[in-house]
């Protein structure tokens, strides 16, 4: 009879019968035979999807940010868009047009 050696727990016995354990009387490892994994640090997370085009999802309730007509190439898309994300989210918010840009606040 061989002594069993547990990989995980440094524990050493004498088996009671011919076959492999199932589990090892130290650390009740079910694999003792094998080394325990080791996750692998992949780095940061990169985002999933295609990032939002307009950061509107920054707003607090009452808060307005002020989108320039040089960074809205079209805007009616931009109000598509941002009538989308209110019933995704389930957000509200008014879109009104000035000299400077679109002015979006969110009410609710």
């Amino acid at each position: 009879m061989d002594i069993l050696f547990c990989v995980r727990c440094d524990k050493r016995w004498l088996p009671r019968k011919l076959t492999r354990p199932e589990r090892c009387p130290g650390c009740y490892a079910k694999y003792w035979w094998r080394p325990a994994r080791v996750k692998i640090d992949r780095g940061e997370t990169q985002p999933v999807g295609r990032p939002r085009k307009y950061r509107i999802d920054l707003l607090n309730i009452g808060q307005s940010m002020t989108l320039a007509y040089d960074d809205v190439p079209n805007v009616l898309s931009c109000k598509q868009s941002i009538s989308a994300y209110e019933i995704r989210y389930g957000r509200r918010f008014t879109i009104t047009a000035s000299a400077v840009g679109m002015k979006v606040q969110r009410t609710l």
